[in-house]
């Protein structure tokens, strides 16, 4: 239903992977099956996307050649997408902190994002839950977080826009990148 009502709401959905595994980049034919599977899921919704955006579990394979061979088989035109600036909210809302901790939390992160000088044109990484161990103080670390987020951001005269693949040809057309080292954001320990 959730991603119906993304397709039907005219966002772009692609596959992230089917169980969330962190493959090697000798496990290409492993990654490609977990990929597939998850994509025939989405084909219930929408047609295959193409070009492709791919952000495999844990960034798996972003710089090694047979990861990207692999994801070729899986979708020719593949593009990986990569972030600069990661919102660690898994360190939030994993169902160690109070509703109130959380709001301090997310108050905390979104006051640290707010003030970096490289937020134009960055990749922002958000999830809506911890991937290994979800809790249901995750949902209430994304619905306070992203709000406060984008008014950060609006604060600062910039605008969130969806990351869109790109038709681009050469050496690095596979990529949709800023840098390759994103800085992470997290709340202080404790």
């Amino acid at each position: 239903d959730m991603v119906a009502a993304l397709v039907a709401a005219g966002h772009d959905v692609y596959a992230h992977g089917w169980d969330h595994r962190n493959f090697r980049p000798a496990e290409g034919d492993d990654a490609v099956a977990a990929m597939a599977r998850a994509e025939a899921l989405l084909q219930r919704h929408r047609p295959p996307p193409s070009p492709y955006i791919v952000r495999l579990p844990y960034n798996a394979g972003f710089t090694s050649p047979a990861m990207h061979r692999a994801m070729r088989r899986f979708q020719p035109e593949i593009q990986f997408a990569w972030c600069s600036h990661v919102l660690a909210d898994y360190e939030i809302g994993n169902g160690k902190r109070s509703e109130a901790e959380i709001r301090a939390a997310c108050a905390e992160v979104a006051a640290a994002f707010e003030q970096r000088s490289d937020l134009s044109g960055g990749v922002l990484l958000i999830r809506d839950t911890p991937s290994t161990e979800p809790h249901a103080t995750a949902a209430l670390t994304t619905r306070t977080l992203l709000p406060l987020v984008l008014a950060a951001l609006g604060r600062r005269g910039i605008k969130a826009v969806a990351l869109k693949p790109r038709r681009a040809t050469g050496a690095l057309a596979r990529f949709l990148f800023r840098t390759a080292e994103p800085c992470t954001i997290g709340p202080r320990q404790g």
